[in-house]
């Protein structure tokens, strides 16, 4: 999805019922997080692997 895309699947899913939407990505993915970040999604937690 592009642009608007994300804002406009939250809505359907809020309409939908949905209580919760979760989303995930690496923090050096900077265009993934800033799209989270326009469509609104908060940063709740933060992972890291140790491998």
């Amino acid at each position: 999805m592009h642009g608007t895309g994300r804002v406009e699947a939250t809505h359907l899913l809020v309409e939908a019922g949905a209580e919760e939407i979760v989303a995930a990505t690496d923090q050096p993915n900077h265009p993934m997080v800033a799209a989270f970040a326009r469509a609104g999604y908060p940063i709740e937690r933060e992972r890291i692997d140790l491998v």
